[in-house]
């Protein structure tokens, strides 16, 4: 089984130790799937990162690492150079976190070419079709909505917005621990953020 794994575009530091910049969580899970994924024998996992100049990390035997595009590429743009190596490297999936343009037309590329598209939101505002940076709408939600093969949501809240907004069905993976009791603190918070 032949999987690709698209990493976000802000995952230099992972690959590049001496970067000074930063990444999210998306990154992160991304991965930790990819290290895990790796142990299997049966699975080829490809890393789909941006064209970065400098590639420098410590687990680079555990990650074959496809540069598809550059970092400033648009959504369609990118899309484009993905059929290109899709149809070179044939995965079976394709995992991708995180809502954006690009996304919307990987759930439709992907159902065209007839490999499963799995997709993970990153933030409770993607699931109202919003970009999680400035809140503004992915034009097309829908296709991602209609062609994605699983849909893995975060918490309950994502679950039923998804449910109850588009009738669509989602498996939850959970990305917090839930604080029961009353903290003193000043910050007063409900989740602690954690990577599984």
């Amino acid at each position: 089984m032949k999987i690709f794994v698209i990493f976000p575009k802000d995952s230099e530091a992972l690959f590049n130790k001496k970067s000074n910049r930063t990444f999210g969580g998306a990154s992160v899970q991304m991965y930790n799937i990819v290290k895990e994924l790796s142990k299997y024998k049966e699975i080829k996992t490809f890393s789909i990162i941006p064209a970065y100049n400098n590639i420098n990390f410590d687990d680079h035997y555990n990650f074959d690492l496809v540069k598809i595009y550059n970092e400033n590429d648009n959504g369609i743009s990118k899309s484009f150079k993905f059929i290109k190596y899709t149809k070179k490297l044939k995965p079976d999936i394709v995992i991708q976190h995180g809502l954006t343009l690009q996304s919307c037309l990987l759930a439709l590329i992907c159902w065209l070419l007839k490999i499963k598209f799995i997709f993970m939101f990153a933030h409770d505002v993607e699931v109202n079709g919003l970009r999680q940076a400035n809140q503004s709408k992915v034009l097309l939600f829908f296709l991602l909505r209609k062609f994605a093969h699983i849909i893995i949501t975060q918490n309950k809240y994502q679950k039923e917005t998804l449910l109850k907004k588009y009738k669509l069905s989602s498996t939850i993976i959970y990305n917090g621990f839930e604080i029961k009791r009353p903290v003193k603190k000043k910050n007063k918070k409900r989740y602690i953020l954690w990577v599984a």
